[in-house]
């Protein structure tokens, strides 16, 4: 991939949006997210170039067919601002990927599909077949670690995305929020559906089949969470799922509670450290608390004198 120039190109000499790029198929400038990103650019100006590479005597786009629609058809504007690259079909693939991963619509799903496609083009640049890259640990964590850089994600994140992707059928994948307006439609959080994979693959059942539970009876992440930590102390099976999560909900009990920057932080690292979930850890410092009733006193006795001056 060897940069070329910057410039300025007219309508004329574009191919957009892509034909390479299906999803962007249909692009129309009535669309709400085009009309907000025009007057984001009527207001700030154009920002960030396209990236475009030559096709032929024309321009087509790797990178920008949405910014294309916003300036030609809705500002009416004669020419927009591009950057010039030379690549071969691997290479221009990549962009494209990368460009539609970063892109703030996407669902968690459709994230973990590019995701998955852009492994196996950065593998084919390695010279490496994909199911074998994949498979081994080794050359998985190196190509999804670039992949962290390229799309500013965690390689966790990036493998929870692709399992999301490659786990539910296309009906439920439509069913998981890509934002906060689909969870206040209603939609399923990506963090059940995941949760929902984890506790399934421990059960030995199909991840649908908890996730319809899930949706059902209203559970939450934590409650599926809950269910998860409990795999150590009481073995159980599917059928006892929805027992074990109203065990836990009737013995749960959240309250909000306010704590100084500093000991949430405190808190924070100690959990961390420990490799548990703060709100386990908060558990343990009051259980350790009310087990041990002389140490608690001294120790406020002594925080109350301190906080009064007192001697």
């Amino acid at each position: 991939m060897r940069f070329v120039e910057d410039c300025e190109l007219e309508e004329s000499q574009i191919i957009y949006p892509s034909p390479s790029n299906p999803r962007l198929k249909g692009l129309i400038s009535e669309d709400p997210g085009i009309i907000a990103l025009a007057d984001s650019i009527k207001r700030d100006g154009q920002l960030q170039r396209i990236i475009v590479q030559k096709i032929g005597g024309k321009y087509e786009t790797l990178d920008g067919d949405r910014r294309c629609v916003a300036i030609f058809k809705v500002l009416k504007w004669k020419t927009i601002k591009a950057s010039l690259y030379e690549m071969n079909d691997l290479e221009a693939l990549r962009v494209r990927l990368i460009a539609n991963i970063q892109r703030e619509d996407l669902t968690s799903v459709e994230k973990g599909k590019y995701c998955f496609e852009l492994f196996y083009v950065l593998a084919r640049t390695e010279k490496l077949i994909g199911e074998e890259a994949w498979s081994n640990r080794s050359a998985r964590s190196k190509l999804l670690a670039q992949i962290s850089m390229d799309v500013n994600a965690s390689p966790a994140t990036i493998i929870n995305w692709i399992r999301l992707w490659q786990t539910y059928p296309v009906e439920t994948q439509k069913l998981i929020a890509s934002n906060k307006e689909d969870l206040r439609r209603g939609l399923v959080p990506p963090s059940l559906a995941m949760e929902a994979v984890a506790i399934a693959r421990r059960l030995h059942v199909h991840p649908q089949a908890v996730l319809n539970l899930a949706i059902k009876n209203q559970w939450t992440t934590d409650d599926l969470a809950a269910a998860a930590r409990s795999f150590g102390d009481t073995p159980f099976t599917f059928d006892r799922l929805t027992e074990v999560i109203t065990t836990y909900r009737n013995n749960h009990y959240r309250r909000n509670i306010v704590f100084d920057a500093c000991v949430y932080e405190e808190i924070g690292k100690k959990a961390k450290a420990w490799k548990i979930r703060f709100d386990d850890y908060i558990n343990l410092l009051m259980q350790f608390a009310l087990e041990n009733p002389v140490l608690l006193d001294n120790f406020i006795i002594l925080k109350l004198r301190r906080s009064r001056n007192e001697p």
